[in-house]
């Protein structure tokens, strides 16, 4: 473990040695403080302030993390991604007196890290590059409110004065990063750019909006947002209002500079046609990737136009048009239908394209018992796979290929591994649940939890409770500010996240004694992408079982998967056996059942109709006297 001190806090000491016993000290308790850093993304921070003109009375820190305040006096907190974090200080004495420290603390416990380096280019502009690889996903944010999406950015600041860089990134495995840098500004242009605009009712909602514009560097850029949205970039714009009401019309302009001025005003629209427009359509998958839409438009006044989106680059303006996806994935197309008089309505639709190319990457592995806690884990994983993930159920996890656990205590765990093609682009899921047992002198408490994706139902998530302990209480901390005491609560969000999902258990029967934590974030994996979702607490069950006598089924292939509405199972027996041969969902619950008959040695073939089920992903289970092994399915009609 590692541990810091403020380097100004001993000079900080001594003169306050010094100047205690003076006839009028001064109003200024000393503050400082150490931190540790415990592993897996937790410190602990420890005050050592000093105080002067009375006792210290109160601690207010920021950890310069999303919800990180805190006022205890020595707190720890967990970081939920990698970054160099302003963590400050603010004591408060009994006389009133107020001190502050920040220091940077460097987190680096995730698989993911990032930085930046920074080039003044006078005049107030700076280039902001990433010096990391392997980034998907990039945000800046400068300080003064702007930010950028790009790897590498370019910025102006209009005003001198100290600014905090910050710089997050998601890489391809989803790991969140996140850097963080004091920047001083000396060299800014001060900013006298100035504008407005009058507005002129034509009649029928209409409006023509004539800008004037002062002083600043030429040429000029304008934004209006004439109803809650950016509608035109013209000097002298007109705008029909589809709905009567009182809007604020806002222009924006930039200079060459890049110095900025808003100007907005109020109108009152009494002359405006109601707007009932509605759109919708419908998909169709014809196979290979390729998808028809057929949509439907009520009310408003012909002719419309369309404008379709189909999320992966491509276009059309036709009514009923197709379009063929090159890569499988979740797609968002998106219509917008506009009719004569300038009313817009828009509709978006979730497909899951499965048929344009065969995913590479299959995860899957087998366990082996090798007593007093101890496990082995085979991966037997298919494809150009080049990152592997463990999460064996207790709240510890593993990227080694063929990992060995020790388990501390018995019960139920469910053992997840995700793994990634080398373009980070195919990914794959396996879960296992085994039951530990044999262990002689088990934690009387450890918190735990694993995030599995519940495809079938559109970005929700299954979380299941794996904590071991007799008499517990739960505190569950969801990452926005709401918390649960069951054991297996049900949680919608409103937003996409990430969230950090915290689970607190206390042992009863001991005083409370033994409390224990664990967390985790709810994008791990890249599970969480819409706007609000659902996540449903659950326990785990038994859906496979260890290997610990020769398997009677060596082998089984299932084909083709994903599939639309018949697969084929070949299954390779050892020796003539009784088979059983079912579907169950995600979580054990059992929707088919296929065969349940004796096998002959050798290869045998079964087809299956899935009539009666949803798409979604589900479990193939084969099971046989000594073993239980199982096959993930697609279904995407």
């Amino acid at each position: 473990m590692k541990s810091k001190l403020h380097p100004v806090f001993f000079i900080l000491l001594l003169a306050s040695v010094n100047s205690i016993n003076t006839a009028s000290a001064q109003c200024n308790p000393f503050v400082g403080f150490t931190y540790t850093d415990n592993g897996n993304g937790s410190y602990s921070f420890t005050d050592v302030s000093v105080p002067i003109t009375g006792p210290i009375q109160s601690w207010l820190w920021n950890f310069g993390d999303v919800n990180s305040t805190n006022s205890t006096q020595n707190p720890t907190y967990f970081f939920s991604a990698n970054g160099n974090w302003p963590v400050t200080l603010i004591v408060t004495d009994s006389a009133g007196c107020i001190d502050t420290l920040m220091q940077y603390v460097n987190v680096t416990y995730y698989p993911c890290n990032v930085s930046f380096t920074t080039t003044d280019n006078g005049n107030g502009n700076y280039s902001f590059a990433s010096t990391s690889n392997n980034t998907s996903s990039n945000e800046f944010k400068f300080g003064d409110g702007d930010s950028s999406l790009t790897v590498n950015a370019n910025h102006t600041y209009t005003t001198n004065g100290t600014y905090i860089v910050t710089f997050i990134s998601f890489d391809t495995t989803f790991c969140i990063s996140m850097y963080y840098d004091t920047l001083v500004v000396t060299s800014a242009t001060p900013c006298n750019l100035t504008a407005s605009f009058t507005s002129t009712d034509n009649g029928g909602g209409n409006y023509t909006f004539t800008s004037t514009v002062t002083n600043g560097s030429a040429p000029y850029t304008y934004f209006w947002d004439f109803d809650g949205s950016i509608t035109s970039t013209l000097t002298n714009p007109s705008y029909t209002y589809l709905t009567n009401g009182i809007y604020n019309p806002t222009l924006i302009v930039i200079d060459s500079n890049n110095c900025t001025f808003f100007y907005n005003d109020t109108i009152i629209v009494t002359s405006a046609t109601p707007c009932n427009l509605t759109a919708s359509f419908i998909s169709t998958d014809n196979g290979s990737g390729n998808y028809s839409f057929n949509s439907t438009v009520n009310n408003g006044t012909t002719p419309y136009t369309y404008s379709w989106n189909f999320n992966d680059g491509n276009t059309s303006t036709l009514a009923n048009p197709s379009n063929t996806y090159t890569s499988n994935g979740w797609y968002n197309p998106t219509l917008v239908v506009t009719d004569s008089n300038g009313c817009i309505h828009t509709s978006q639709d979730l497909i899951i394209v499965s048929s344009s190319t065969p995913c590479s990457v299959t995860a899957s592995f087998t366990s082996t018992n090798n007593g007093n806690g101890n496990y082995s884990f085979t991966n037997s994983s298919t494809g150009n796979i080049s990152a592997h993930y463990w999460n064996f159920g207790d709240g510890t996890t593993s990227n080694a290929v063929n990992p060995t656990h020790n388990y501390v205590a018995n019960g139920l765990f469910v053992v997840s591994l995700y793994t990634v093609d080398s373009a980070g682009i195919c990914a794959d899921n396996y879960y296992q649940t085994i039951q530990v047992s044999g262990i002689n002198t088990p934690v009387v408490c450890n918190a735990s939890f694993v995030i599995i994706p519940d495809t079938s139902s559109n970005g929700n998530v299954f979380v299941f409770n794996t904590t071991v302990g007799n008499n517990l209480t739960y505190l569950w901390n969801f990452g926005d500010g709401n918390t649960s005491t069951q054991q297996f609560p049900n949680y919608s969000y409103n937003s996409t996240g990430p969230f950090n999902l915290c689970l607190t258990v206390t042992d009863t029967t001991n005083g409370g004694t033994c409390v224990s934590t664990y967390c985790d974030s709810i994008t791990a994996g890249g599970y969480v992408f819409k706007t609000g979702f659902t996540i449903s607490v659950i326990a785990p069950s038994i859906t496979t079982s260890i290997n610990e006598a020769q398997e009677t089924i060596l082998e089984f292939n299932v084909y083709p998967n994903p599939f639309k509405n018949e697969v084929t199972i070949e299954l390779n027996a050892t020796e003539q056996t009784q088979t059983e041969i079912f579907v169950t969902d995600l979580i054990g619950n059992r929707l088919a059942q296929i065969s349940s008959k004796i096998l002959n040695s050798g290869n045998n073939k079964l087809n299956w109709k899935a009539n009666e089920i949803a798409n979604g992903v589900y479990l193939l289970n084969i099971r046989t006297d000594n073993s239980l092994q199982v096959k993930k399915l697609i279904l995407n009609r």
